[in-house]
């Protein structure tokens, strides 16, 4: 075999094998390239994604802002009104007391006038022999 054949073929070899290397790096390199490149459009989208979830968060928040305003100012009117429902009963509690003092001392007194008629009648019912039912006890005690 003549040597510029073997050079050749040993070229030729070495071209085959240099244009398949070749081809495996640039395949390699462009796919990492391409793993780069989707990962930064979805870092983007991420972004985005993350963008549009706080723009909504704050939309959220502000809804709950002024829900709650409208909640405190129902939960006041609500308060407002029961703490003048308390008062007024307090009120007529207080009333019904007084009133419920009032008649105590009003029947007392009448209690005591008619115990002291009875004190007054019953002798002169004995002296003159009138018969009359029997009276409770502590009602005809002098002492008192």
């Amino acid at each position: 075999m003549d040597s510029t054949v073997l050079i050749a073929i040993v070229m030729s070899a070495s071209a085959v094998l240099a244009a398949a290397v070749t081809g495996m790096y640039a395949y390699r390199a462009s796919r990492k390239n391409s793993e780069q490149t989707r990962a930064i459009e979805q870092d983007k989208l991420s972004t985005d994604s993350w963008d549009r979830q706080v723009k909504a968060w704050r939309e959220d928040v502000v809804a709950l802002r002024t829900q709650r305003a409208e909640d405190l100012r129902t939960f006041e009117a609500y308060k407002a009104e029961c703490t003048s429902q308390v008062e007024k009963l307090t009120r007529q509690i207080k009333d019904l007391q007084r009133q419920r003092d009032e008649d105590e001392e009003r029947h007392r007194r009448e209690r005591q006038a008619l115990i002291a008629w009875v004190r007054a009648v019953v002798p002169i019912f004995r002296e003159s022999g009138i018969p009359f039912p029997p009276l409770p006890p502590g009602v005809l005690d002098l002492d008192a």
